[in-house]
């Protein structure tokens, strides 16, 4: 298969918008990484609000590639991309982009699980406090049978009404 000159700066924009709503990404994963940091409540409430919107942009860019490769009878995504890059030089700005947007894919992906485990951190130390508020001080989750976690009764509560 040959690509036109045309379908090549169709691409190129495509892997463009789509590298750049990336990059806002980062920036945003970034601002919730120091705001979670930081115990900012107030700044990690608005942060969550804008990285949903650059989500569904991204998103967005997402569906449109995958529209154009379509158009060419090619599969969606990553398959499909590969498959027409193949076709180009290895110094065109579309094969440079499809590396850089690899590339931010990663590190996406890689703070994005750095930030959902201070949260799930958080939430654990959060859900101890308020088993001590309950007086369920020294309650554990073992595991079942089933391999699934259960509740463990190890203590007494600290008072009693």
């Amino acid at each position: 298969m040959s690509i036109s000159g045309e379908k090549q700066q169709v691409l190129t924009r495509l892997l463009a918008a789509e590298l750049k709503s990336a990059r806002q990404l980062q920036m945003t994963l970034n601002q919730e990484f120091e705001a979670l940091s930081k115990g900012d409540a107030d700044g990690i409430a608005e942060i969550i609000a804008q990285k949903q919107c650059q989500t569904l942009e991204l998103a967005q860019h997402l569906q449109s590639r995958d529209t154009f490769l379509a158009g060419l009878a090619l599969p969606a995504g990553q398959p499909g991309t590969e498959a027409i890059i193949a076709q180009l030089p290895a110094d065109t700005q579309a094969s440079n982009l499809w590396r850089e947007l690899q590339s931010a894919g990663q590190r996406l992906r890689d703070s994005n699980e750095v930030n959902g485990g201070m949260i799930a951190h958080s939430q654990r130390h959060l859900q101890q406090a308020v088993a001590i508020l309950r007086g369920q001080a020294g309650r554990g989750d073992t595991y079942g049978r089933e391999g699934a976690h259960r509740p463990g009764r190890l203590s007494q509560s600290l008072a009693k009404a």
